[in-house]
């Protein structure tokens, strides 16, 4: 039980490691002009929202089929 819950809590802390990094280099002003690129479109946002949430669900999936490997391994 406690390592889906534990999983999530992990994920989030690196998420937020990640934004804040990000948003730390791009304050800077040479490296902000590296990442000056076009407005997304619609497409772009729909492609990118997408991916986060396929991503999720895959995260999510692994973590519940080692959850459930784990259970039938002490079955046997």
């Amino acid at each position: 039980m406690r390592g889906s819950s534990a999983s999530n809590r992990h994920f989030g802390w690196i998420t937020l490691a990640t934004v804040a990094l990000l948003a730390c280099v791009l304050s800077i002003p040479a490296v902000s002009r590296l990442f000056a690129f076009m407005r997304p479109t619609l497409p772009m946002l729909l492609a990118g929202a997408g991916v986060a949430v396929v991503s999720l669900l895959w995260f999510q999936g692994v973590t519940w089929g080692f959850g459930r490997w784990r259970s039938d391994r002490k079955l046997t």
